[in-house]
């Protein structure tokens, strides 16, 4: 993640880390994938539950596929965009990059400090 473009960094990655906490996302697997389409500014984002294998059975066929689960975000807002539910996933949209819940916090506390110096 590229603090240093957000436009307030810390009101950014505490609003990710809130709805982590309210969405009761497990701090042991649930990951925070985000938006690349944008400026960097305050990207939108996921907070995914672990992937699982899903068999789709379609006339005599069945299609196996991996399923993410995830409530994804507005990254001024931190408003869940439930509206894009049914929405196709594009990969390209998104980071490769993950984040965990500690991973959040540790940036979060070290962005918090250098603000509070300055």
């Amino acid at each position: 993640m590229q603090v240093h473009l957000l436009d307030d960094p810390v009101g950014y990655l505490a609003g990710i880390v809130e709805n982590f906490i309210f969405y009761r996302h497990d701090p042991e697997s649930g990951r925070v994938r985000l938006g690349h389409t944008g400026t960097g500014k305050a990207p939108n984002y996921k907070i995914e539950k672990p992937s699982y294998r899903h068999a789709l059975p379609v006339s005599n066929l069945t299609f196996e596929m991996t399923v993410t689960p995830a409530n994804t975000f507005n990254g001024r807002t931190h408003r869940e965009m439930v509206e894009l539910d049914d929405c196709p996933w594009h990969d390209k949209n998104w980071s490769t990059d993950t984040f965990t819940f500690a991973e959040l916090k540790a940036m979060l506390s070290k962005v918090s400090q250098n603000t509070s110096v300055h």
